[in-house]
């Protein structure tokens, strides 16, 4: 190997070595129903599309251990089960936890999740968990005790207050993540009190400023600052004029259109990147309005995923596509092989060649019950058209068993399996949740119309 060769191999082991860090975070559970721990985090905060980075299985005396590669702080999830905590990881950092899961026999809600209790033993104060826990004990505190005073009577000095109080939290830290943490929760109060204007805001934090991508509390403040920019009368944008270019009844509408008439607003027009991302937020708010074409929004996003100036947008648009078009009507519906309550293993992938109605349910969920004595009275209707698979979701079969040998139900049941990643699929947020899938295992409706009279109206095709 050449010498120079050599140097250009060196070269690009240093670099990527400088991207990414091993971080190690590890410790025990108590109370635990479930196998596995995972970190989950949002690919960013316009698509808000989560993703597991890491996982771990969790061994009968409650020991984990989670080992990755990270390049930048981020802000993410522990989630064990139906529970989850907020929790701050740096780079080639080692992260000693005890964690608690509260015990809790209720129906669970993702809309609704109990919190899990993590313990840092090996915290220090200059830990991003610590220092963000500390400002956050300041800030709280502060809102509470000046709420009037700001809201109502703008006495501007106050924020100077907050800040000399953080002083000591921020010198201490010497850390870049906290120190914009702390800057644009200060600026959320100065935008909620009216204390600078809009313009002001955008001028001061955003125009021609770096785009903090993987701080929460920026992305916040720029979703707040930007909060349907683009759907109404103002800054020189027409919106009539933006509703024309979605709506084109051709199907040929253009983010270079969009852009034309974007430029017109003298704060975007400064800062391009910064206009493109307002754009991706204001499409992905337009397209759940009504009125405005889905199909010509999701080609403008398509056309920023393959050619933004910015790779960060670029992957933000992809995010969004991922996003929009989850369960969408004509898309794969996720697969799965559980037990069903004999313990034989049926997967999604049985039933190809069959329309399938899928129902999640749980024995403590008076109306998943009632949903099923629906199906009781229609299975046979519909016996040499759809195979009806109802999944159980208790953390404990015995709960579903007994309700299966109370109603005799005879069609196939299975149980969830503890398999949390199963739900996140199939956005089961509350329960019943019901999916209606073709023999080509392609999605028909998720959720799917309620069992009884109206599945007689669903179109089989």
């Amino acid at each position: 190997m050449s010498k120079k060769i050599l140097l250009v191999v060196i070269l690009l082991i240093f670099v990527l070595s400088s991207f990414s860090q091993t971080t190690i975070i590890r410790g025990t559970v108590e109370n635990n129903d479930f196998n596995k721990i995972r970190i989950l985090t949002y690919a960013d905060q316009i698509s808000y599309f989560e993703k597991t980075i890491a996982s771990s299985e969790i061994d009968e005396k409650g020991n984990f251990f989670i080992e990755f590669d990270l390049s930048q702080n981020i802000h993410s999830f522990l989630v064990i089960g139906f529970q989850k905590a907020e929790f701050y990881i740096e780079p080639a950092q080692t992260y000693d936890l005890e964690i608690i899961v509260k015990k809790d026999d209720k129906p669970f809600s993702f809309s609704d999740p109990k919190m899990l209790d993590i313990k840092i033993i090996n915290s220090k104060k200059s830990e991003l968990n610590t220092l963000i826990r500390n400002f956050n004990f300041i800030y709280n505190n502060f809102i509470i005790n000046n709420f009037n005073n700001l809201y109502k009577k703008r006495q501007k000095f106050l924020i100077d207050t907050l800040k000399n109080r953080t002083n000591n939290l921020l010198n201490a830290s010497e850390n870049k993540y906290f120190e914009n943490y702390v800057k644009y929760k200060i600026a959320s109060i100065e935008q909620m009190a009216g204390i600078k204007n809009k313009t002001n805001i955008a001028q001061e934090y955003f125009i021609n400023k770096k785009v903090l991508y993987n701080n929460i509390e920026y992305m916040s403040f720029f979703n707040t600052s930007f909060d349907r920019y683009l759907n109404i009368n103002s800054n020189n944008i027409s919106i009539n004029h933006i509703r024309n270019i979605i709506n084109n009844e051709h199907n040929n509408a253009s983010v270079l259109e969009l852009i034309k008439i974007i430029k017109k607003d003298k704060l975007l027009s400064q800062d391009y990147q910064i206009l493109e991302l307002v754009l991706l937020k204001s499409l992905t708010e337009l397209y759940y309005t009504p009125n405005y074409n889905k199909e010509n929004i999701l080609k403008i996003i398509s056309e920023i995923s393959e050619n933004g100036k910015f790779s960060q947008n670029r992957e933000i648009a992809k995010n969004l596509i991922l996003s929009i078009n989850k369960l969408k009507p004509g898309t794969a519906a996720p697969n799965f092989s559980l037990p069903d309550f004999n313990n034989n293993i049926i997967s999604l992938k049985d039933f190809k060649g069959k329309y399938v109605y899928i129902n999640f349910w749980n024995s403590n969920c008076i109306r998943c019950i009632l949903e099923m004595d629906s199906i009781q009275k229609i299975k046979n209707q519909y016996k040499n058209k759809i195979d009806f698979i109802s999944i159980s979701t208790d953390r404990h079969p015995e709960k579903a068993k007994n309700i299966l040998t109370e109603k005799n139900y005879d069609w196939i049941f299975l149980h969830f399996n503890n398999n949390i990643e199963l739900l996140e699929n199939y956005n089961v947020k509350m329960l019943p949740v019901n999916v209606l899938i073709n023999p080509e295992a392609n999605i028909i409706s998720c959720p799917a119309v309620a069992p009884g009279w109206k599945l007689s109206k669903v179109k089989l095709y």
